[in-house]
């Protein structure tokens, strides 16, 4: 009967020894996870904040290059407007040339 109460001791003893490392490395394999779940996190908010500030820097430089070609457009009505009265203005003087050469 002591060799049976003592197997039956041993074995309980081994049964909470194999609950006991079942729980450290539960515990352990959670700690991992959530390490591996932070670290991902993490990185995920590190590529959302680079696709932010790309996305912001985009939108500046598309805004500056508006405002050039706004600049550009309005450089050339006044060009063309230019060239229009100048143009205007040789004619005319084609014309007074021409009169005063029939005189």
């Amino acid at each position: 009967l002591d060799r049976s109460a003592r197997a039956a001791h041993l074995a309980a003893g081994r049964e909470t020894q194999a609950r006991e490392a079942l729980s450290s490395l539960g515990e352990r394999s959670a700690q991992r996870l959530s390490e591996a779940s932070r670290l991902a996190t993490a990185e995920a908010t590190r590529r959302a904040d680079d696709a932010d500030e790309r996305a912001a820097r985009a939108a500046r430089e598309l805004s500056s290059l508006r405002e050039r070609v706004h600049e550009l457009q309005q450089s050339a009505e006044a060009a063309r407007a230019t060239a229009s009265r100048r143009a205007e203005e040789l004619e005319a003087a084609r014309c007074d040339a021409e009169g005063r050469a029939s005189e």
